[in-house]
């Protein structure tokens, strides 16, 4: 099975410098979850993008 890798950008590392402590390593975990399973269960495409989801 394929793996891929997940890349935060810069913004995004800068938005959880301003979430609170607790939260962080969770959004983050299930971020970094995303390269073993890219389209988890209950993920949907976007509305007029052929392939976001």
């Amino acid at each position: 099975m394929a793996t891929y890798k997940v890349e935060w950008k810069r913004s995004a590392e800068k938005e959880l410098r301003r979430l609170p402590k607790a939260v962080v390593p969770r959004i983050v975990a299930k971020g970094e979850e995303l390269a073993d399973d890219p389209y988890p269960p209950g993920s949907r495409k976007l509305y007029g993008a052929s392939h976001t989801y």
